[in-house]
């Protein structure tokens, strides 16, 4: 079972990846780079979890449920809402999407999801 660290290792790994298909391939997988960004705030969500000794959760649906009910913050889930709405845009509407827009993805969403989760990060 993956630990509070494994979850920020990979929620970075995530951004990392977002990153790369940003500044590859003519902006061909930036769909991809915003289902990206949907997991790392995933894990972001799961290391929260983790740190807070709750249980884990596996699927999308109780992940949600449980993470709003320990963290209490609507604002937070709100914003990783949002991502997963776009991610599911991304992958089943077959939305396009330009650079700017993953990029304030990330700057709207992301970023401030991470710094509600982590205001004071951890380094590996």
């Amino acid at each position: 079972m993956p630990l509070e660290n494994d979850h920020l290792t990979q929620a970075r790994i995530n951004e990392e990846f977002a990153e790369l298909l940003l500044n590859t391939a003519e902006g061909r997988f930036l769909g991809w780079a915003v289902v990206s960004l949907f997991y790392a705030a995933v894990h972001y969500g799961r290391a929260f979890l983790r740190s807070c000794k709750a249980p884990v959760i596996t699927s999308h649906p109780g992940f949600e449920t449980h993470f709003m009910n320990v963290s209490g913050n609507q604002a937070a889930y709100n914003l990783y809402r949002r991502l997963k709405d776009e991610s599911e845009r991304a992958r089943y509407d077959c939305c396009v999407y330009t650079q700017n827009e993953v990029l304030e993805l990330k700057k709207l969403y992301l970023i401030p999801l991470r710094e509600i989760l982590y205001p004071n990060p951890k380094t590996s």
